[in-house]
């Protein structure tokens, strides 16, 4: 009786681990990665800046999409002359 529940526990736990090693193999990596940065300029002004480290291209998208802008892999933003940044919009698109 014992043997068997001990067996049976030994089962489960290596059907527990297989599952979860079999899922995490699955996993995926990402398809783009950005990197965001934002510095306070010395007169006040905001700059940020925004690449793309790997599998896309970006544009400036806050009035609609340019059809004759080229997508391109860093996209600076400033805001001078405030404290409160509006936000802009910038598109991304996934190099394949």
């Amino acid at each position: 009786m014992k043997l068997s529940r001990l067996l049976l526990g030994t089962v489960a736990l290596t059907l527990m681990i297989g599952g979860w090693a079999v899922g995490r193999a699955q996993s995926s990596a990402p398809d783009f990665e950005l990197v965001v940065s934002t510095t306070v300029l010395e007169d006040g002004s905001i700059e940020t800046a925004v690449d793309c480290a790997r599998g896309c291209k970006l544009a400036w998208v806050q009035r609609g999409i340019n059809p004759r802008a080229t997508p391109i892999p860093h996209f600076d933003f400033h805001c001078k002359g405030s404290n409160n940044c509006p936000s802009g919009a910038i598109g991304g698109w996934i190099e394949k």
